[in-house]
C-alpha cells in the first residue's frame, strides 16, 4: 500500500516485505523439473534437431516459470503494509 492510497488522516503503521528465502523452494523444484525433463529428452529416441528444440523449449519454459515466481515475490514485497 502506498501513501497515495490512504484517506486523509490515515497513515501506514507497519510495513513488511517477504524474505528472499520464500523463493528457494519454487526455484529448486523448477530447476529439478528442468533437469529431469532434459534427462528424459536425452534418453528418448528423438531426432537431433527436434531434441534440441524440445530442450530449448524446456529451458525457456523453466526460465518463464522462474521469472513468474520472482515477479510475484517482488510484487508482494513492495505492496505490503496496513493502515
Amino acid at each position: 500500500m502506498n501513501a497515495r492510497d490512504l484517506l486523509p488522516g490515515e497513515r501506514i503503521l507497519v510495513s513488511s516485505a517477504r524474505h528472499w528465502v520464500v523463493l528457494v523452494r519454487p526455484t529448486v523444484t523448477t530447476l529439478l523439473a528442468i533437469a529431469v525433463s532434459l534427462v528424459v529428452l536425452v534418453l528418448l529416441p528423438v531426432p537431433g534437431e527436434l531434441r534440441l528444440f524440445l530442450m530449448l523449449g524446456v529451458v525457456l519454459a523453466g526460465l518463464i516459470v522462474l521469472n513468474l515466481y520472482y515477479w510475484g515475490w517482488r510484487a508482494c514485497s513492495r505492496t505490503s503494509g496496513s493502515s
